[in-house]
């Protein structure tokens, strides 16, 4: 079970920090541990609430900004004898959660204790692990990763909360893997996760709260003692969600990032997304005030790969279909789906990654690039391996100019060797993406004869579309209609587009009231239109269209005499 650094002790342990004059009408007490340098392994109390404050002090806010400043400024005696606060277990409790849990960018604290004087605690006194020198430094290393992280999503104002920590939750899993052996001294903050890239639990959760706090959205720090684990609840658009990056980054494979433990209601988080973390987080000692069921069943629970954000827009891809989608507001839209499954089973372990201007996927046995414009997929990296020592590729991720590919014989390739290699992408030797060149009509439309005022039906209308790579696509939808004059009676040559290709064919356009479909209307029409009322003839339903001379939905004697009329020259149309 992954471990939790946490700083509550259930026994306080006295021990003399710092020296306090005493008076004659009262002493200091030595200060007592809050959390001892070689005791961090302990979650934050259950229900802790900063609010629990509001009762001693008239601004919790202010007091922990406060206390936050002032730790960043060293001071190793934060005097707080003006806010008379009591010394009571619940105030320690909040303090030290203040300090070490929600102020991630505070990896500087060693211990933390404080000194009081009967029941009133005077100063917060805090052992730092590192020289302001040395703590600014690694301070701006962590500023430098985070501006990177975010600078394409602070530059995409469509973007809503859900989406931004979308991103920000899949780019972390990506950056940080969890240090399973313990052995990054940094492992519990943001220093281990950022730039080590190697933390637990306590490290992600940090991570995640100081990232999605540069885009003003508000985390806090959840954690269960029986799980021994911790992770964030964050608001979207005010209401509290469960995120827990850690679990959703137990892949030990290359562009492997799982979404079942993000933006959940607490049933839902208890209850478990998948088969991989059914029943994940059954306990009852961790906050449930997320209730809101919105995203418990969103696309990105069947994404097992990282978002892609290009151009202001998202893609995703399906790991159930091997389907890439791009997203928006409005829905998904389909942009390709392959076929390719691994190991002879129905699954798929396909990966989506980018350059930041384009795609890039994996099959089970190559990475093609993806053309956003032309929707077409060219060769990218064929690991030579694959073949030789019958492999296939169950991780790829694209890092600075390197396809990186992770081999499996099996897809229990947790408890297998993995296999990784890389090839360098050079853009000049793709080929250039296929683009339609002509196009000729292999099916033609259902109707090809219509009645004046009518819209162009293209319903059975086949185009075969020939590609400049000579490969040729059969397409039944996205036609255009570019030239129809509907109201002109005769024949014409209509003209549609499918992929920007000019496509012509010819309709016949009959005049209302042109009962007998002869081209002219006469008394031949109204003399048909008679006998079909007194049912001695039938009319088909393009004859019936033209039947209905006065377009009131019906067949009626008022059409003879409408027509009459028209012949007559009584009434110039019909």
């Amino acid at each position: 079970m992954m471990k939790l650094k946490g700083f509550i002790s259930a026994a306080l342990v006295l021990l003399m920090l710092i020296a306090f004059p005493l008076s004659a009408a009262a002493s200091v007490n030595e200060a007592e541990y809050i959390i001892k340098p070689e005791d961090k392994s302990i979650p934050v109390p259950v229900g802790y609430d900063i609010r629990f404050l509001d009762k001693y002090v008239d601004d919790c806010d202010e007091f922990k900004e406060y206390i936050i400043s002032e730790a960043k400024n060293f001071n190793e005696a934060i005097d707080i004898r003006q806010y008379n606060l009591p010394v009571e277990e619940q105030v320690i409790e909040a303090i030290a959660v203040v300090l070490y849990k929600e102020a991630p960018e505070l990896f500087n604290i060693d211990s933390i204790a404080y000194s009081y004087i009967g029941d009133t605690i005077l100063y917060i006194n805090i052992e730092y692990l590192y020289t302001p020198e040395e703590y600014r430094q690694m301070l701006s290393e962590c500023e430098a990763v985070a501006e990177e992280m975010l600078a394409d999503i602070k530059a995409t104002p469509t973007l809503t909360q859900a989406e931004i920590a979308l991103l920000i939750h899949d780019r972390l899993a990506m950056l940080c893997t969890y240090d399973r052996k313990m052995q990054n001294v940094n492992k519990f903050d943001i220093y281990g996760a950022l730039i080590d890239g190697l933390a637990v639990c306590e490290g992600y959760t940090k991570s995640y709260t100081y990232l999605l706090s540069k885009m003003g959205i508000k985390s806090e720090f959840c954690a269960s003692k029986e799980l021994s684990h911790a992770w964030n609840i964050i608001y979207i658009d005010g209401k509290p969600y469960h995120a827990d990056v850690t679990w959703d980054d137990i892949g030990v494979v290359a562009g492997e990032v799982y979404h079942d433990n993000f933006l959940l209601s607490t049933d839902a988080l208890y209850k478990g997304g998948s088969e991989f973390f059914m029943n994940a987080h059954n306990t009852s000692d961790y906050s449930t005030a997320p209730q809101d069921t919105t995203y418990d069943n969103y696309f990105w629970h069947d994404s097992y790969t990282e978002i892609q954000l290009i151009d202001g827009e998202l893609y995703y891809l399906n790991g159930r279909k091997q389907a890439i989608y791009k997203y928006n507001q409005e829905g998904s839209e389909l942009l390709f789906e392959g076929k390719d499954r691994w190991n002879k089973y129905w699954n798929c372990y396909s990966r989506l990654s980018s350059d930041g201007e384009n795609l890039f996927y994996s099959t089970n046995e190559e990475v093609y690039f993806f053309d956003l414009e032309s929707r077409a997929s060219a060769l990218a990296f064929a690991p030579k391996e694959v073949k030789e020592k019958d492999l296939e590729i169950y991780g790829f991720m694209y890092d600075d100019g390197n396809l990186i590919c992770d081999l499996s014989s099996t897809n229990n390739y947790f408890n297998a060797d993995i296999l990784r290699v890389s090839g360098k992408f050079v853009p000049t030797e793709l080929a250039p993406p296929a683009v339609p060149e002509n196009a000729s009509v292999s099916g033609s439309p259902v109707r090809g004869f219509y009645i004046a005022g009518e819209e162009l039906d293209t319903t059975g209308l086949v185009v075969d579309i020939t590609y400049s790579d000579g490969t040729v696509k059969r397409e039944e939808s996205n036609i255009e209609v570019v030239r129809y004059d509907k109201e002109k009676i005769g024949k014409q040559t209509v003209v549609v587009s499918c992929h920007g290709i000019l496509i012509e064919y010819e309709i016949t356009i009959y005049s209302k009231g042109d009962v007998n479909l002869d081209g002219k209307v006469t008394i031949a029409d109204a003399t048909m239109l008679q006998k079909y009322l007194a049912s001695i003839v039938m009319l088909n339903d393009l004859q019936k269209k033209a039947a209905d001379s006065t377009s009131d939905g019906k067949i009626s004697i008022s059409d003879v005499t409408a027509i009459q009329k028209y012949i007559a020259g009584l009434i110039q149309k019909l």
